[in-house]
């Protein structure tokens, strides 16, 4: 330490909030952004799911997994959401499976009117065949 100049040596001490974002605290406010893109890719798994929603459908996971080979239902309908703004209404019900025994799982669905039904059709960039219009 200087005795003349007690600050040589030392540290600069940064003022309150003069440091820039953190890394991570730049990534976390970007997650939470809602997607620009123009439409899904055509023939993608959340695509033809949503087109399955969009058309009137429902879908468990078991379902999902037949149909549209989606192992992980909850992801994709989570993604929808924090990605696209489409919320997917959601109710939980109790199905079978092939031993008898019985699970519960969730019931997913869009309602056709909603802001989500009418977000998730221009998505899949206002398909006539995706919102159950004419040819």
């Amino acid at each position: 330490m200087n005795p003349a100049n007690p600050d040589i040596g030392q540290p600069e001490k940064k003022a309150l909030g003069a440091e820039p974002p953190k890394a991570s605290e730049v990534n976390r406010k970007n997650k939470t952004a809602k997607s620009t893109l123009p439409r899904l890719r055509p023939n993608s798994k959340k695509s033809q799911l949503l087109r399955h929603f969009v058309g009137g459908g429902t879908s468990t996971t078991h379902e999902a997994y037949i149909i549209f080979k989606v192992t992980a239902l909850h992801s994709v309908v989570s993604e929808l959401d924090k990605l696209h703004g489409i919320t997917c209404e959601r109710k939980t019900v109790s199905i079978k499976d092939a031993d008898g025994r019985v699970s519960h799982v969730c019931r997913y669905w869009l309602t056709k009117g909603t802001p989500s039904w009418c977000r998730a059709v221009e998505l899949l960039g206002g398909d006539r065949k995706a919102s159950g219009g004419g040819a």
